[in-house]
């Protein structure tokens, strides 16, 4: 997949955001119109700490892929993470990221102070610079392309 990919709603791009849909077997594909998100994916699973908000999967052109959750209201999304695998990884790969993170994020909860697992770097960095506390995860409001 190309890097350089322009602007959304490109054939290349449209193409790949359904590829990546088909293959995380999403129930919705949402194209957005403000600079958070190209695209927002929404999934049929649930986090626990989240009880009746469905997973969102959200990419922006510039930064890759997010998990997160629908918002309370329409138009919004919670990003509780980024998954950390590029801007246009392959679709498989982006599957298998999706599932590891709604699996990480079933025991997680929202500000708890827990101790990172094994070979978790990133998490153990962002303990030691919040003193042991999560960050609480970002509310982003956007309308959605009709």
């Amino acid at each position: 997949m190309n890097e350089a990919l322009r602007v959304a709603g490109a054939t290349h791009v449209v193409e790949y955001i359904r590829s990546v849909a088909a293959t995380v077997e999403a129930d919705t594909v949402e194209w957005w119109q403000i600079p958070a998100f190209d695209a927002v994916l929404t999934l049929s699973s649930e986090i626990p700490c989240y009880p009746g908000r469905k997973v969102v999967l959200a990419w922006n052109r510039h930064f890759g892929w997010s998990v997160g959750v629908r918002g309370l209201t329409d138009g919004n999304v919670v990003i509780i993470e980024g998954l950390g695998i590029g801007r246009v990884p392959e679709a498989t790969r982006c599957a298998d990221r999706v599932v590891e993170a709604v699996a990480d994020l079933g025991e997680w909860v929202p500000g708890a102070s827990r101790g990172p697992a094994v070979g978790d770097l990133r998490l153990r960095a962002l303990q030691e610079l919040h003193h042991g506390v999560q960050p609480a995860p970002r509310l982003v409001r956007g309308f959605f392309e009709e």
